[in-house]
C-alpha cells in the first residue's frame, strides 16, 4: 500500500518548491548535505589529549539539482519578479524547498513498512544554472545550484536551533 503525505498517495520520491500559491515539480533529482565541525580545546597536563570541544561550526554544501528546462524557466520568472529590480534571480530567498520520499517496506521482512520523510531545505538562493543540449526521448534538464542556511529532516537539526 502507498503512504499519503499532505493527504496523497506516494510510491517514489517528489521534490517541490512552493512560492506563493504556484509548485514548481519540474525536480528530477535532488542532493545536499550540511555538517557539525566541533573543535577540540586542549588543557594543560601531560596527555596532551582534548579536554573538551566545542558545539562545533554547522555548515550546508551546495543544493544541487537537476530540473526540466521548462520548470527552471518559470522559476527564473517568479523570482525575479520578486526582487527589488524585476530582473536577478538570484538575490531572492526561497523560504523552503521540500524534499518528500518513501522508503517503500521490505518484501517478506515482518514488521516492515512504507516509510513518509519530509526534509526541507531552508532559507535557500538560487546560484547557479548549467544548461547541456543532447538529442534523445528525455525532456531537456538543467543543472542548478542553491545555497541553503539549514536543513531540516522529519523536523530534526544537525545543528541546535533556538527557533524550535
Amino acid at each position: 500500500m502507498a503512504q499519503t503525505i499532505n493527504g496523497l498517495e506516494f510510491s517514489w520520491s517528489e521534490i517541490s518548491l512552493t512560492i506563493g500559491d504556484t509548485v514548481y515539480d519540474g525536480f528530477t533529482e535532488i542532493s545536499y548535505s550540511d555538517k557539525l565541525e566541533p573543535a577540540f580545546q586542549y588543557g594543560a597536563g601531560s596527555a596532551y589529549r582534548p579536554r573538551s570541544q566545542t558545539k562545533g561550526k554547522y555548515s550546508c554544501e551546495n543544493v544541487k539539482a537537476k530540473m526540466t528546462q521548462d520548470q527552471a524557466a518559470d522559476l527564473r520568472a517568479a523570482l525575479s519578479a520578486q526582487s527589488a529590480s524585476g530582473v536577478s534571480y538570484g538575490t531572492v530567498i526561497i523560504p523552503v524547498i521540500t524534499v518528500q520520499f518513501v522508503i517503500a517496506a521490505q518484501p517478506g521482512v515482518p514488521n516492515s513498512v512504507d516509510r513518509a520523510h519530509l526534509h526541507e531545505l531552508l532559507n535557500c538562493r538560487y546560484i547557479s544554472t548549467a544548461d547541456s543540449y543532447s538529442e534523445g526521448p528525455d525532456g531537456l534538464l538543467e543543472d542548478v545550484e542553491f545555497t541553503c542556511f539549514g536543513i531540516r529532516r522529519n523536523g530534526l537539526t544537525l545543528y541546535e536551533d533556538p527557533q524550535s
